[in-house]
């Protein structure tokens, strides 16, 4: 998908009139990892920007050679609520987790729970997403951590628990469809279940697991995002014809979309592209044109946006007015 875009930018003249380059690393999800190859992408390629981390791990991790050389740092979707505070070259086009948590937070008070399952995967996001809800809720929340082995003792942990609603926080699409397909089997009703941005973000959940939808009170935090635009369909369409397959996972897609054009306007404006103060700067003081939107950013390079709460309505997830 970036590839693509970057090609889109280049075939319309590139960045001050100059061709943008990539050079591909695999942080693999780790911050030493990370290091290791950013270490090589300053030192030995010269490069003023690191587009990624997509893991949180790998942004934590990249952020400490990133800062000390005062290279900008842009994760299009790591959330973890430590990024906030990794220093002055780290910008993400994700929502913190932290604001995640409070929309969640405020949905549970809503609605009266006594006590919530959560079911979560070992990984940072999944860990930091927790951590910010047990914070502020004052019920109690019984936590089933999942892995492709074990999916229906922790299903059946939770039922026994006799929880009031269940929070889903998993990161790994394969881990998702294994627990909902296990969950359908299992032939809940009438559940309340709370869906993370990750959950709502899979394109077929609607349509793969209608009969855990329609059966249960589904629910969850997203970020609303314009997938019936003319630009955003298009974009699909080249996509299609220049891979042979769908995007899919639309709000990383659209933060990936709207990241790398902020980062291409941004370089297209400043009168240094090697310049990194200068490109930090104009990030925090403007409203830069996003692929979408214009895009803003607070003062600690976060984006400012907020989740919504959405419910089920039969047919597909609808914003709860």
């Amino acid at each position: 998908m970036v590839d693509l875009r970057v090609k889109q930018w280049n075939g319309a003249g590139g960045v001050n009139g100059k061709k943008v380059r990539i050079e591909w690393r695999d942080g693999e999800c780790s911050a030493k990892k990370a290091k290791e190859e950013e270490k090589e992408l300053i030192n030995k390629h010269n490069v003023s920007i690191i587009f990624g981390g997509l893991c949180s791990e790998e942004t934590i991790g990249a952020s400490e050679i990133t800062n000390i050389n005062k290279v900008i740092l842009f994760t299009p979707i790591s959330s973890a609520s430590e990024i906030s505070l990794l220093g002055d070259y780290v910008f993400r086009g994700s929502i913190s987790n932290s604001r995640q948590a409070r929309t969640i937070h405020s949905l549970a008070k809503q609605k009266l729970y006594r006590k919530v399952g959560v079911f979560i995967e070992n990984r940072a996001y999944s860990d930091d997403l927790l951590r910010i809800f047990q914070d502020s809720y004052e019920g109690e929340v019984v936590v089933s951590e999942i892995n492709l082995e074990n999916i229906p003792s922790s299903i059946n942990t939770i039922k026994e628990a006799n929880v009031d609603a269940i929070l889903v926080i998993v990161g790994t699409p394969r881990l998702l469809r294994a627990l909902f397909t296990e969950i359908e089997n299992q032939e809940f009703v009438n559940m309340d279940f709370i869906f993370d941005k990750v959950a709502l973000s899979l394109d077929v959940l609607a349509e793969e697991f209608f009969t855990l939808l329609s059966k249960n009170n589904a629910m969850g935090a997203a970020y609303i995002l314009p997938t019936n635009t003319p630009r955003f369909l298009r974009f699909k369409q080249e996509f299609y014809e220049e891979y042979n397959r769908d995007l899919g996972y639309y709000e990383d897609a659209i933060a990936g979309l709207d990241g790398i054009d902020v980062l291409l306007s941004s370089l297209d404006q400043v009168e240094n592209v090697d310049d990194s103060h200068e490109l930090r700067n104009l990030l925090l003081q403007t409203q830069i044109p996003g692929f979408f939107n214009g895009i803003f950013f607070d003062e600690n390079g976060d984006l400012e946006a907020n989740y919504s709460l959405v419910s089920f309505d039969g047919e597909k997830f609808i914003k709860i007015k």
